[in-house]
């Protein structure tokens, strides 16, 4: 799909075209082409700037759209020691008790682990709520919206930590993936980083969001101009 875009045998994608904006799109392209790099480039450099104290060499599995109790995350990276769930957005805005809902998914999920992991005399998995956005959202905001969830869905389970939430964007994690690029990577390697470079850049989405020029606010006159113009003849 994309050798075929990029030698525009697809239609043109703007801007403002619904596929070029789809977030499915975005997330399964993106995630996808990170799962094909060696552990200490793609996913692996992923979770460790995402989680912290994790080896880049480590094992990571992905998994799209994992379904429980009618709440279905865009992506969860697990390893043996931590479980990271990821919202992952454009410009649509989250759906209603959505980070709430995907927090509680979350903790089902460490449950689940927890049980297995006492089975086998191991520690529990650490885990972690990120979204991945155009515009900031930052760490503060995103916990808020989330224990503000919580609230409506009347929960009575403890919101996330500090250390539990990361809001980063998606010129953040380009950066993240491309900024280091080797000339000593192999080249299946390079290839790839090559197509996610062009895919983020196509989406408009390598570089921090522009919101415009500041304009100075507009002022009105007192009274409309039709009407001044009547009094004055």
């Amino acid at each position: 799909m994309l050798a075929a875009e990029r030698q525009r045998k697809v239609r043109s994608l703007g801007a403002e075209d619904a596929l070029a904006r789809d977030e499915d799109l975005v997330t399964s392209t993106v995630f996808g082409l990170l799962s094909y790099l060696p552990r200490g480039r793609g996913l692996g450099a992923l979770f460790q700037t995402l989680v912290g104290d994790h080896p880049p060499t480590e094992a990571v599995s992905l998994t799209f759209w994992p379904e429980d109790s009618g709440t279905e995350p865009d992506v969860v990276l697990e390893t043996q020691h931590a479980i990271v769930l990821i919202e992952a957005k454009l410009d649509a805005p989250f759906g209603s008790n959505q980070l709430g809902r995907e927090w509680l998914w979350l903790l089902r999920r460490v449950k689940q682990r927890e049980a297995a992991a006492a089975a086998q005399a191991e520690e529990s998995p650490r885990l972690m709520i990120v979204t991945i956005t155009r515009r900031p959202l930052g760490d503060v905001e995103l916990r808020r919206r989330i224990s503000a969830d919580l609230l409506e869905l009347r929960s009575v389970l403890p919101g996330p930590t500090e250390n539990e939430v990361r809001a980063t964007t998606w010129h953040e994690i380009a950066d993240l993936i491309l900024q280091s690029r080797s000339t000593e990577l192999e080249a299946h390697a390079d290839t790839i980083l090559d197509d996610l470079d062009y895919f983020l850049r196509s989406r408009g989405l390598r570089e921090p969001p522009f919101d415009a020029w500041p304009m100075p606010p507009r002022r009105w006159p007192d009274c409309p101009l039709w009407y001044v113009g009547a009094e004055s003849v």
